[in-house]
């Protein structure tokens, strides 16, 4: 023990230099750890390479940290809240709270969820706030994504410490929520770990380095390779923050907490805020009487429902069985007697309200008083005869109906010798 309390104490010492170099002195900031556990820090977990880094970096947080206390997170498929680390139980931290066991590694690798769960636990009030899509641009028409403010000024700006062995799968996500933390008081340092003996594929976080339609610059990548000194790390993760902390967007964004600052110590509680006692008996009281309320609402809607039913299905059938309904239809249609065949016909009342003209019979005792008809024979021959007085000499006769013309006789000459 006495061993480890030397050694932090060197580191400690080297943090406080690289802090004053970079003009840290006296600055003061909520940190936060981060570290990955997934399959593709096994490498670097099986070296026991990470908790020499961890220790590294708690040594250099507690430089600036503004109460001694770090809260942990491990992700990987998800994210999971270690609880908060100080100098006195940590060491053995990642063997005892962080890989426990083997269940703790995850297959994959997602950034996204433990961006989300830190800036929640920061920023509980602004931080799930919807964003506004705004259209820009004449020609080419585009969408913009316009992330909410910030509601209020806090008193110290967060530093999240950021430690993965590769790039992430989430890519599109990851670069949302950085977006969107770029309005808020956070700056992500990420430290690439390679595994022993390699050189880490960090491309995204390279580019993540300088994302763009950010408000602010909240990113800053570093890779803690093999044979680096404490000194050459802390200088390497205090590369950006200072110029992160220059920025005017950024001290708009801090007040001391003596002008208003709001002090963000997210969803940790305190030791002097008092806990209510709660009454287990009461509460299960409120609750079984609140399930026996719904249960009796449930039981009288469906008594309703049943009886409505039923009242329907009464009102049919007395509609089909009534006598007077019957005759009512009944007196719609009307008998009329057929001339023909003396059976009844019915037909609609509305069509047999007009009056029928009837033809008269013919009488077979008197004349008749109807001009009968020529017959066809001579009907054909009064045709024929108005058809030959209007022909005149040298005209043709017409052709036979469905025959062909018949050719006319030459006239012949007469000569007297």
């Amino acid at each position: 023990m006495e061993r480890y309390a030397e050694h932090f104490e060197r580191l400690a010492t080297a943090a406080r230099q690289a802090a004053a170099a970079c003009g840290l002195s006296g600055m003061t900031a909520e940190v936060v750890l981060i570290i990955d556990v997934s399959r593709s820090m096994f490498p670097s977990y099986r070296a026991r390479l990470v908790q020499p880094l961890v220790t590294e970096l708690l040594a250099l947080s507690l430089n600036f940290d503004d109460d001694g206390v770090i809260p942990a997170y491990a992700f990987g498929d998800h994210c999971r809240h270690l609880g908060d680390l100080t100098v006195a139980d940590f060491t053995g931290y990642i063997d005892r709270e962080v890989v426990r066991t083997g269940a703790d590694y995850q297959r994959h690798c997602n950034y996204a969820p433990v961006i989300h769960d830190v800036c929640r636990y920061y920023f509980p009030e602004d931080w799930d706030q919807p964003a506004l899509v705004e259209s820009v641009g004449r020609l080419r028409r585009r969408e913009r994504v316009i992330y909410p403010m910030l509601s209020a000024p806090r008193a110290n700006p967060v530093f999240a410490m950021f430690v993965t062995g590769g790039d992430c799968e989430d890519m599109e996500e990851t670069a949302d929520a950085i977006r969107r933390s770029s309005r808020l008081p956070i700056f992500w340092q990420f430290v690439g770990l390679p595994a022993p003996g390699t050189t880490g594929e960090f491309r995204f976080l390279r580019r993540l380095d300088k994302l763009g339609n950010t408000y602010v610059d909240n990113c800053g990548f570093f890779e803690a390779g093999e044979g680096l000194d404490a000194r050459g790390l802390f200088d390497g993760l205090l590369n950006e923050f200072p110029d992160y902390l220059r920025l005017s967007e950024v001290r708009g964004m801090l007040r001391p907490a003596e002008l208003g600052g709001r002090t963000t110590h997210g969803e940790r509680r305190v030791e002097h805020d008092e806990v209510p006692e709660v009454d287990v008996a009461a509460v299960v009281r409120q609750r079984e009487a609140a399930a026996a309320a719904r249960a009796r609402g449930k039981h009288e809607a469906a008594r309703r429902a049943a009886a409505a039913a039923e009242a329907k299905q009464r009102a049919e059938l007395d509609r089909h069985t009534n006598i007077d309904a019957l005759r009512a239809k009944l007196q719609e249609v009307e008998w009329v007697e057929s001339t023909m065949s003396g059976a009844g016909a019915p037909r609609a009342a509305a069509r047999g309200g007009r009056a029928r003209a009837r033809r008269p019979t013919p009488s077979h005792s008197g004349p008749s008083t109807t001009a009968r008809r020529p017959s066809g024979s001579a009907s054909c021959a009064s045709r024929s005869a108005s058809l030959a007085s209007r022909m005149t000499p040298g005209t043709r006769s017409p052709a036979p109906r469905g025959g062909r013309r018949p050719r006319r006789p030459s006239p012949t000459t007469t000569t007297t010798r």
